[in-house]
């Protein structure tokens, strides 16, 4: 149950809160005032709109004081044209630095994800961060799944030779996961993983999805136990992760979009 508290010492009823409520929870009540309606702290699912578009901080959840949040600039100074460009420059990282990442960049992208879109605001993402040890490990392993499933057997061949095709030598490997309460597993771990991917972008870091250790972990008990998620999660997506060792010169070609309007 979530504690919604409205202070009409500061309340002046222009019903901003109301408006941005997806679930109608607060409504306007005596003198023009907010209202929350008798299911609201079951019903809310914290996502903070009527906090954060509340121009007098009139309302708080579970105790938090607007004043306690971070504070956004009337305007962000964003070129929209260069935004746009740097989006369209992220690009699948494959060569990658020896160098490893200090775990605090790593942090502050899970940071940025964590405000990434999810059914009913459920916030259902966790991580799991494999260093060079445990990226090690996984590559062996995958390895010799590759090798007794009869596939892949070019990968297989490569890493016998001491090429690391797999993970390309990344110094980290993240992995997201959702809980069971998530109304759309898959879903809300990709978006979150793509919010990493793009914060990542801005650190100066390079990424790269790995489907292959999803399909590994699907099909290979072992690499399941290595990974060890909690009972009822699901595993979502996984991002090598490091310092690229490359810089894109231009961008690829790109298909033209295709697009119906109704």
């Amino acid at each position: 149950m979530t504690s919604i508290q409205i202070d009409y010492n500061r309340c002046m009823g222009d019903g901003v809160c109301a408006a941005e409520c997806p679930f109608g929870l607060i409504t306007l009540g005596e003198q023009g005032r907010a209202h929350l309606v008798p299911e609201a702290e079951v019903t809310c699912t914290r996502c903070g709109h009527c906090v954060i578009f509340c121009e007098q901080g009139a309302i708080s959840i579970d105790g938090v004081p607007v004043e306690q949040l971070r504070e956004l600039p009337p305007k962000f100074d964003l070129d929209p044209e260069m935004l746009r460009l740097w989006m369209s420059a992220r690009r699948s990282t494959r060569t990658y630095l020896n160098r490893a990442v200090p775990p605090a960049a790593i942090e502050r992208c899970m940071e940025v994800a964590s405000y990434a879109p999810s059914g009913k605001n459920v916030q259902p993402v966790r991580w799991i961060v494999f260093r060079r040890p445990a990226v090690r490990t996984l590559v062996a392993m995958c390895r010799e799944f590759l090798r007794e499933r009869n596939i892949y057997l070019g990968l297989v061949a490569a890493l016998d030779k001491g090429q690391e095709m797999l993970f390309h030598g990344a110094p980290a490997l993240v992995l997201a996961h959702t809980v069971p309460e998530a109304y759309d597993p898959v879903t809300d771990g990709v978006i979150a993983l793509t919010y990493f991917e793009l914060a990542a972008h801005a650190e100066g870091l390079g990424t790269c999805w790995s489907g292959i250790l999803k399909y590994v972990f699907q099909n290979h008990e072992p690499v399941r136990a290595f990974i060890n998620l909690p009972e009822g999660h699901t595993f979502a997506g996984a991002l090598m992760v490091g310092y690229p060792d490359t810089r894109p010169l231009h961008l690829p070609q790109r298909n033209p979009v295709q697009a119906e309007w109704r």
